[in-house]
């Protein structure tokens, strides 16, 4: 009976042996997964570089400030993440996201950060003065979206769909003239109930502001929102800000499928326009205080605006043409369910 008792005692020991084992490796393995994307800091030296020259960027509506530097031999771009309601692992999320976009060889190249200070150091693009035709554009721009969406995962983040939700019940008494905010709802609940095929790394925010013509291929910047969502909100972002003409989006979305999109694809990204429009119009609309918004007017066509913003006689710092841009996209989300319907015959 004494030699039962040694033999399994013996036993336990070595499955406890076995136990510490396998929880070591786990550990080890976690720090060895975990350690590199989410250490405080990336080359602390190079954060502590004085600069020869700080020029102020713009930043666009994230808030964040932007400053372009030198060290007297190159130049690069300071982003200081301004938001107070950012979270440490917002933070961490765009890090990543900037990371792998560096990684991807589409976005700048990723040279120091500091999580807690909420700082990223990157390379400076120089935008390329070269004009290029629709055609061109068309190919170019598809092969930098088939860049993000085939290339290094984003953390994940709150999908598109809860995001426009929640933006939504923030400006639900804060519509102006000629949107009826019903019919946005409406629209909400239909967009949801798209099925999401697949998540891929989807940079969430490809207004003209955040692609740059750079050597010959277009680069991107600004992943605060980035993660893994739906990639047809991409798509039809760069449609929507770039191919007002139905040829020219038929000719990118051939070069983005390598092939004649199906009906399908068709009826799913027309809903990710509209969900473009009302999360981007939504945005808008919660910069303006609502005394602006009962002085609005009846809504002007958005590809007016766009154009008179790409020559720069449209400014965005003024609260009258932020809000003339809202109620432009959500008028043209509200226009985009009758193309739906078309599209559906």
């Amino acid at each position: 009976m004494s030699d039962l008792s040694g033999v399994v005692g013996y036993i336990m020991r070595i499955r406890n042996i076995i136990r510490l084992g396998l929880l070591f490796g786990l550990t080890v393995g976690m720090v060895l997964l975990l350690g590199n994307s989410y250490m405080p800091q990336q080359y602390p030296d190079f954060l502590n570089t004085t600069w020869s020259e700080e020029t102020p960027l713009k930043g666009g509506a994230s808030g964040a400030i932007i400053l372009k530097v030198s060290d007297g031999k190159n130049s690069y771009v300071i982003r200081k993440i301004t938001k107070s309601k950012k979270s440490r692992n917002d933070i961490i999320r765009e890090i990543e996201a900037q990371k792998a976009a560096s990684a991807g060889e589409y976005g700048p190249h990723l040279y120091a950060y500091d999580v807690d200070q909420k700082i990223i150091i990157m390379s400076f693009l120089e935008k390329s003065e070269e004009k290029i035709d629709s055609s061109t554009k068309a190919f170019k721009m598809a092969e930098l979206l088939k860049k993000i969406h085939n290339g290094p995962l984003f953390s994940e983040h709150e999908l598109m769909i809860e995001q426009i939700k929640k933006k939504f019940l923030a400006t639900v008494d804060r519509y102006p003239k000629g949107i009826d905010k019903e019919k946005i709802l409406s629209i909400i609940n239909e967009i949801e109930k798209i099925k999401l095929v697949k998540k891929v790394p989807v940079h969430s925010d490809l207004n003209p502001n955040n692609i740059i013509f750079v050597n010959g291929e277009y680069k991107v910047i600004d992943f605060e929102n980035a993660g893994q969502d739906d990639p047809f909100f991409d798509v039809a972002t760069i449609i929507l800000y770039n191919f007002s003409n139905a040829l020219d989006e038929a000719e990118f979305l051939q070069h983005y499928f390598g092939r004649t999109p199906l009906r399908e694809e068709l009826i799913h990204i027309n809903a990710m326009k509209q969900a473009v429009c009302i999360f981007n119009g939504l945005t808008h609309l919660l910069r303006i205080q609502p005394q602006i918004i009962s002085q609005a007017g009846e809504p002007i066509d958005f590809y007016e605006l766009l154009d008179a913003y790409n020559q720069g006689k449209l400014s965005m710092e003024d609260k009258g043409n932020v809000l003339k841009v809202a109620q432009s996209l959500l008028k043209m989300a509200i226009d985009l369910e009758q193309n739906e319907l078309s599209v559906a015959e």
